[in-house]
């Protein structure tokens, strides 16, 4: 298996001979950004920017990655046609927040996407009931669907 690409944020000046304030320089590792004032927004544009050089997966590593920066990241490198693919770093409990609104964001993406055929109102509170009910785990959610004439 290959090793993934690491994607370090840094404060440092990024080289010039790679223009004039670049958002994303390359390192031996990987890639490393350069976020400028807008931090939320340059992290996101950098992500968007390595998915259109076609990288299909990549690693979060170092520091500076809150919740808050590594979805930004992953907005940006994210697609329609790609949910996955990128590593999350951190803690077990910061992974797993993240983890958990990755899921929440493909099963939107996916509803989203469906045709009205597919999916009629019905259909939908059931599929919404049962993605609650893996995300919240089993007996914490409830739940009754009213249809028809109800």
């Amino acid at each position: 298996m290959a090793e993934l690409l690491l994607v370090h944020l840094t404060d440092a000046v990024a080289d010039s001979r790679y223009g004039k304030n670049p958002t994303v320089t390359p390192t031996v590792e990987g890639y490393q950004i350069h976020p400028a004032a807008d931090m939320q927004r340059q992290i996101q544009k950098a992500g968007r920017l390595l998915d259109n050089l076609g990288i299909t997966q990549v690693q979060l590593a170092g520091n500076g990655w809150t919740l808050d920066r590594q979805w930004a990241f992953y907005q940006g490198f994210s697609s329609a046609k790609k949910s996955a693919g990128v590593g999350w770093a951190g803690d077990d409990i910061l992974v797993n927040q993240l983890v958990q609104l990755q899921q929440c964001f493909s099963w939107a993406k996916q509803q989203i996407n469906e045709t009205p055929d597919n999916l009629y109102p019905q259909k939908l509170c059931e599929e919404a009931a049962a993605f609650i009910r893996t995300v919240a785990g089993a007996g914490n959610v409830s739940y009754h669907v009213i249809a028809g004439d109800d």
